[in-house]
């Protein structure tokens, strides 16, 4: 719902033999983000956030004050109107994610995550307005989300109306980072590589500048652990795919 969710531009879709051109479009309805201190969505949210957008990364900070950066939940929702048809809801999250409209569960990855994994789900839908709620769920390591849909199929041959705007970008780097090893804030403000501000720590089984040049460049700039791997998305349009934290636990790069 790239409300990830981030909702601006929609894709071609044909019709009838006609071709509809991608249009900007902005659905217009807020989003009610709250968030908890917890990972059960325990108590009374802590923090609230309105948007008019689902399209977070947080990496490894907190998503708002009095907030931890893991074990944290968040519910969002909104009231959104929709023409009668088919649409396909997309949604990427670390670390677990679930779709509710108008109180019925048409996704869940609760207890069962599957970090950086792209999910999407086809929900027909009835003309008018509908309750949709995410809940959301951060563990462990970096934290984002983005949700869109797209209108794919009228139900009675209507025209094509586009209702969320392009599917979701990858996760963003953060603006600046640093660790033991460095900082690593020129470099991501000047796209280069993770070397040029690497520094060695001097401990027995810690990188060295060499083995850090023998890296690919890092794509996605966030705090992560030495060697860890997952799949997700790097590049905007891309599919997901496996990738791999830098030796210098400032981000990662396609593996």
């Amino acid at each position: 719902m790239r409300r990830i969710f981030s909702f601006a531009a929609v894709g071609l879709f044909v019709l009838s033999l006609m071709v509809v051109s991608p249009v900007a479009a902005q659905s217009g309805n807020q989003w009610v983000m709250s968030f908890y201190p917890n990972p059960n969505w325990g108590g009374a949210a802590t923090y609230v956030q309105y948007t008019n957008l689902v399209n977070f990364n947080w990496g490894a900070g907190a998503p708002g004050p009095g907030l931890p950066t893991q074990n944290y939940t968040a519910r969002m929702t909104t009231d959104a109107f929709f023409y009668g048809g088919v649409y396909r809801f997309t949604m990427l999250a670390d670390d677990e994610v679930s779709l509710v409209i108008n109180n019925q569960t048409y996704f869940s990855s609760i207890g069962a995550p599957q970090p950086g994994k792209t999910f999407v789900v086809d929900v027909p839908m009835n003309q008018g307005n509908s309750h949709i709620e995410i809940n959301f769920r951060q563990y462990t390591g970096p934290g984002y989300i983005s949700v869109y849909w797209d209108y794919v199929k009228p139900s009675d041959g209507g025209v094509y109306v586009p209702s969320q705007p392009a599917p979701p970008s990858s996760p963003s780097s953060a603006p600046s980072l640093s660790n033991k090893y460095g900082d690593f804030t020129s470099c991501i403000q000047q796209s280069m590589h993770q070397a040029n501000c690497f520094h060695a720590t001097g401990e027995w089984d810690s990188p060295n500048l060499g083995s850090i040049q023998m890296e690919p460049q890092i794509v996605i700039w966030q705090q992560c652990k030495a060697d860890e791997e997952r799949v997700q998305r790097l590049l905007p349009n891309q599919d997901p795919r496996k990738s791999k934290c830098s030796k210098s636990e400032a981000g990662w790069f396609a593996s």
